[in-house]
């Protein structure tokens, strides 16, 4: 499903164009789920900074990317720019071959991207 021309998305800019006190946060951007991952631990790791980021919304003088860059590091402990390319987070294993492992080439390529494509596509709405 296209992020924006979903329901949700259109009454919540519609609403923030009003001057509702209705408002997108960055929590937002995580639904829906992407449908594949690249290891069992980075849907683990997308909810928890779903949630870490739950109801905030960007400064004016912030970027997003800092933003999401800092959740990163706060939940997993490693640089987003830096990590190698499998992370183990033992707190996200809940079972399998691959349970607790982080896939940054599926952050970098797919997950980050996403996300951003959403903020921008936000960004972009909110402007008009």
């Amino acid at each position: 499903m296209n992020f924006r021309l979903s329901e949700e998305f259109q009454s919540e800019v519609k609403a923030l164009q009003s001057g509702s006190d209705e408002t997108l946060v960055l929590g937002d951007l995580f639904t829906p789920w992407p449908r594949q991952w690249g290891y069992r631990g980075d849907p683990y790791l997308w909810g928890c900074i779903a949630a870490n980021l739950g109801g905030s919304w960007l400064f004016e003088d912030e970027e997003f990317e800092e933003v999401f860059k800092a959740a990163f590091m706060r939940i997993s402990g490693h640089d987003f720019d830096t990590a190698p390319d499998t992370i183990t987070l033992r707190e996200m294993d809940f079972g399998g071959m691959s349970g607790g492992l982080v896939s940054m080439s599926w952050w970098k390529e797919i997950g980050y991207p996403l996300l951003k494509d959403r903020f921008d596509s936000v960004s972009e709405y909110m402007k008009a």
